[in-house]
């Protein structure tokens, strides 16, 4: 059952992705909903052959999220919350589906 949500809720968010972007809503929510998917998905893939992978992803996401603070104040000397929120979005959907693809691959 695990397995079957570990599939679905990413693909879910995905699909919210999508239809908001096809539809031209933008929204700086949808991207961070379908990171929380992605998240979800890959705890549940892995919950059996790699128990701690779930806290490494957010290692990595927390570390993704500071270096792009870094990036922004460094190139603007201004961290603008809007710009911000919807480039952490945008890296950390991203990022996650990446992570959630590898989790099906060790999960075959």
């Amino acid at each position: 059952m695990y397995t079957l949500f570990g599939y679905l809720l990413p693909l879910v968010g995905l699909a919210l992705l999508i239809a908001s972007r096809a539809f031209q809503f933008r929204s700086r929510l949808l991207p961070l909903v379908a990171t929380l998917l992605n998240l979800g998905g890959l705890a549940m893939l892995l919950a059996n052959p790699l128990p701690n992978a779930i806290w490494v992803a957010l290692f990595a996401a927390c570390a993704i999220a500071l270096l792009l603070v870094v990036l922004l104040v460094d190139r603007d000397y201004d961290l603008v919350l809007k710009r911000y929120f919807s480039t952490l979005g945008g890296v950390l959907t991203l990022a996650t589906t990446l992570w959630w693809l590898g989790a099906i691959l060790i999960t075959l």
